[in-house]
């Protein structure tokens, strides 16, 4: 089965207005075609900041020889240590050790560091893409109309989201002691074991 592509997700969000489908959006393109993939890009950075199976990562790092600063991905779009015991938080391009008051995290000679990364359309899953692109559509169809009733996601796009859900737990084989939704309650103030 083919994957939506980029240019059919825009096309959906372009036709859901009864505008003309591009051919293209490779630039230089029209500004109906520029503000949806404004719009379509903002909704895949919303909905990946969540936190799905596909792209969270957990990784082991070590701080800078030298200057003892640990520098964040650019393309992450949050941040976690796994330790509890260790509170970074992300500051500019770099964590930060909060109850230390530094940057300096060379006392450590490793992290481990939960990521969420920001992955480009053409490594979404299916779902991913499918929610993404209702979900910008909606969102598009209510910038450019500006009726409030669009809003309020449709069944569509609920029934997208779920899809999604089910695709990530069944790709990161939870059961009932790791599901995140029993996690949350059961676990509490510690990290949520990932696949």
């Amino acid at each position: 089965m083919k994957k939506t592509s980029q240019l059919e997700a825009i096309n959906t969000m372009l036709t859901a207005l009864g505008q003309r489908p591009a051919n293209s959006i490779a630039p230089p393109h029209g500004a109906d075609v520029a503000t949806a993939l404004l719009i379509l890009d903002e909704a895949s950075r919303e909905v990946q900041q969540r936190g799905w199976h596909f792209n969270t990562v957990v990784r082991t790092e070590t701080p800078n020889s030298t200057t003892g600063k640990l520098l964040v991905p650019a393309n992450a779009l949050r941040v976690d240590c796994t330790d509890t015991r260790i509170d970074l938080v992300q500051v500019g391009d770099y964590l930060y050790d909060e109850k230390n008051d530094t940057f300096d995290l060379s006392s450590y000679t490793s992290l481990e560091i939960e990521y969420v990364f920001l992955r480009p359309w053409e490594d979404l899953p299916q779902p991913a893409r499918t929610y993404i692109m209702l979900r910008a559509t909606r969102k598009h169809a209510a910038r450019i109309r500006g009726e409030s009733e669009l809003r309020s996601p449709s069944m569509d796009e609920v029934e997208a989201r779920a899809d999604l859900e089910e695709s990530d737990g069944n790709t990161a084989d939870y059961n009932i002691l790791t599901n995140w939704a029993h996690y949350r309650v059961v676990g509490r103030n510690t990290r949520f074991p990932r696949g």
